[in-house]
């Protein structure tokens, strides 16, 4: 293949990159002005209508926020929640 079938195929793909950018950047703000959520439903929370709200593990994340600011280390927290038995939702 030649330099100029090379550069041709390269701006292609660089619109290709830049057109699939620009939809996907439209769809999340389309998303975002019907308050849909973006992302999978963090640890502590459901999904009611279209709002995030707290679940029956809402208090374990208050106790892990608290435990880390007051000064527990992640990793302590990862071993007492396991053994706990806290497990986080699979999706």
């Amino acid at each position: 293949m030649n330099t100029a079938s090379q550069r041709i195929i390269e701006w292609m793909d660089e619109y290709y990159l830049i057109n699939l950018s620009e939809e996907v950047r439209r769809s999340m703000k389309e998303k975002a002005a019907r308050g849909e959520a973006m992302c999978r439903t963090p640890f502590g929370y459901r999904v009611e209508g279209k709002t995030f709200v707290p679940d029956e593990n809402a208090d374990v994340v208050r106790y892990v926020f608290a435990s880390y600011a007051s000064g527990i280390g992640y990793m302590n927290l990862a071993h007492e929640l396991e053994t706990r038995g806290v497990t986080t939702a699979q999706h």
